[in-house]
């Protein structure tokens, strides 16, 4: 039984690689939404016989040709996917609502320009002036002392739960932040 398995293991890559396939040629097809039980999910390839997903339309999907170029879907922006140009923009615009993490002392001293303060020490104290300021789906960029510091971390963390899903941890922080006066 193990050698019956090794071998299909050893056969299988090499019989793909001998028929011109290779895991880069392969092409992954979304199924169609859901739709009636009784609908078509998948038609027959006029080619090659095989199963193919059918869109919404009840259209087969082909595959794309060798050669054929194919949409790349833009990467989903990460947490940290924010600069100080884009900061400026949106606050420019009033288009963000924008945290500052650190402790109010800190805030106090200087932060960016109509920013609402929510130390990541008692966030929990400051979530109703946040739920106020800030749609859930509206843009929130969090920032706190710098590249070392976790605070806005802690306050990403914190509004996952609360429901809040499109924000940014601008990581240099303050220490970036001070030296463009017109943020501040």
């Amino acid at each position: 039984m193990i050698h019956t398995v090794r071998r299909a293991f050893v056969a299988l890559p090499l019989g793909l690689l001998l028929a011109g396939c290779s895991v880069s040629d392969r092409t992954e097809f979304r199924s169609a939404p859901a739709a009636a039980p009784s609908a078509r999910t998948t038609a027959p390839d006029v080619v090659g016989g095989i199963d193919r997903p059918v869109s919404s339309r009840g259209e087969a999907r082909r595959a794309p040709r060798p050669n054929e170029r194919v949409a790349k879907a833009t990467a989903p922006k990460t947490r940290y996917d924010i600069t100080l140009d884009e900061i400026r923009e949106l606050v420019r615009n009033s288009e963000v609502v924008i945290i500052d993490a650190r402790w109010p002392a800190d805030f106090a001293l200087g932060h960016v320009r109509g920013a609402y303060n929510m130390p990541a020490g008692d966030k929990e104290a400051y979530m109703a002036q946040i739920s106020r300021a800030a749609a859930l789906g509206q843009l929130i960029v969090i920032y706190c002392n710098g590249p070392r510091c976790n605070a806005s971390d802690m306050v990403y963390e914190y509004l996952v739960p609360q429901g809040f899903t499109n924000m940014r941890v601008f990581k240099p922080g303050w220490a970036a932040i001070a030296s463009a006066s017109d943020l501040r």
